[in-house]
């Protein structure tokens, strides 16, 4: 039987993040490398946002989700994360981003090679879309 959301949750005691989703530390013993699990559950959406630094998404249990991003703030472009050669995207520093998991949920691992590039991020205003 297939996991729910909220046992995904449970079993890496993920709390509300801030803007969107459920999030918390992965421990590493790699100086400067940060990672956090991040779970998008189904009707949720990852606020439009974008960092100082470069961040790394990589797909590692659930449905299949969209990330969206924009680096001009006019046009987006999709991309697909799931299971296998298509796990993992890269978003550059202050390029706009969102997501969306296209099933009941996704679990992602989402690193950054320094903590301060989570820390210092832009929050685009509500509904807010390129265009």
């Amino acid at each position: 039987m297939e996991k729910t959301a909220n046992e995904t949750a449970a079993l890496f005691d993920l709390k509300p993040h801030p803007f969107d989703g459920w999030f918390a530390p992965v421990l590493t013993d790699k100086p400067g490398l940060t990672r956090f699990h991040y779970l998008s559950k189904a009707g949720e959406y990852a606020a439009w946002h974008r960092t100082t630094g470069p961040i790394l998404l990589t797909h590692i249990d659930g449905a299949p989700l969209t990330l969206t991003t924009s680096e001009n703030g006019v046009t987006a472009r999709n991309q697909l994360l799931k299971p296998g050669a298509s796990s993992s995207g890269t978003i550059e520093a202050g390029v706009w981003r969102t997501w969306e998991t296209l099933g009941l949920w996704t679990l992602l691992i989402v690193s950054t090679e320094k903590a301060a590039y989570f820390l210092d991020w832009d929050l685009a205003p509500d509904n807010w879309y390129p265009g």
